[in-house]
C-alpha cells in the first residue's frame, strides 16, 4: 500500500465526484437498507451515493487525510475510519449484508488481499455479497513501469494486476461462491483511460 502517494494525492483531491460507474451498476443488488461497508473508500464518493440510497455506511481508507477531509463534511452516514487492510481486525469488528472493494485488490500485496478476503468473508452475514472490481492482467498498462514482483509494476504508484482465476479460486478457498464475474474493457472509462477490469459477486453461503 502507498501510504504516503496517497496522503499526497488527496491533499490536492478531497473533492466529492459523481460515483463510480460501478457503484451505479450493482445498486439494484444490494438489498434493502443494507449495512454496508466500502474498503478504500478514496474521496468517498461511492459511500456517499449507497448512504444517499438508504443504505448504512460505514467506509475506511488508509489516508488519514482524506478521511479527516470528509469527516469535516459529513454528518453520521457515511461513517468514515482511518484503517489500512491489516488494521481491519482491530478498528471494525461490525458484521455487513454488503462488503464493496474497487480498485483496492490491486493496490495491496498477495498477503495484504489474502487477509482483506479472509476479513471479508468473516465480517459477512450469512448470505452476504462481496462486490469487487479491480485492474486485470489483461489491462493495456500492464508491464507499464518499475517491476517490482510477478505482476506487479510502480509508475506513479504501485499496482499488483490480478488474474481472473487466481483471484476466483482465492476466494472459493475461503468459502465464498462466485455468483457473477466479469473481466472486460469499457467499464471503468476515466478521461483517456480504458483499463480490463474484473469485476466479481462472490456470495458468503
Amino acid at each position: 500500500m502507498d501510504k504516503n502517494y496517497w496522503n499526497s494525492y488527496y491533499q490536492k483531491h478531497n473533492s466529492i465526484a459523481k460515483p463510480s460507474s460501478y457503484a451505479k451498476s450493482i445498486i439494484n443488488q444490494l438489498p434493502e437498507k443494507c449495512k454496508f461497508m466500502e474498503l478504500g473508500c478514496g474521496n468517498g464518493r461511492d459511500s456517499f451515493y449507497f448512504a444517499s440510497e438508504g443504505h448504512s455506511v460505514f467506509a475506511c481508507d488508509q489516508s488519514n487525510i482524506i478521511i479527516n477531509s470528509l469527516n469535516e463534511k459529513n454528518g453520521d452516514n457515511p461513517r468514515f475510519i482511518t484503517a489500512d487492510i491489516n488494521q481491519l481486525n482491530t478498528k471494525i469488528e461490525n458484521i455487513f449484508d454488503v462488503i464493496y472493494a474497487r480498485f483496492v485488490l490491486h493496490a495491496l500485496s498477495k498477503e495484504e488481499a489474502q487477509n482483506a478476503l479472509n476479513w471479508t468473508f468473516n465480517h459477512l452475514e450469512s448470505g452476504g455479497l462481496f462486490f469487487s472490481e479491480s485492474r486485470s492482467i489483461k489491462d493495456p498498462i500492464f508491464g507499464d513501469g518499475q517491476q517490482v514482483e510477478s505482476r506487479i509494476y510502480k509508475t506513479d504508484h504501485q499496482r499488483r494486476f490480478l488474474e481472473k482465476n487466481e483471484i476466483l479460486n482465492d476466494l472459493q478457498n475461503i468459502g465464498f461462491v462466485i455468483d457473477d464475474v466479469v473481466e472486460e474493457q469499457g467499464l471503468a472509462v476515466y478521461k483517456d483511460s480504458d483499463p480490463v477490469v474484473i469485476r466479481i459477486v462472490a456470495r458468503k453461503p
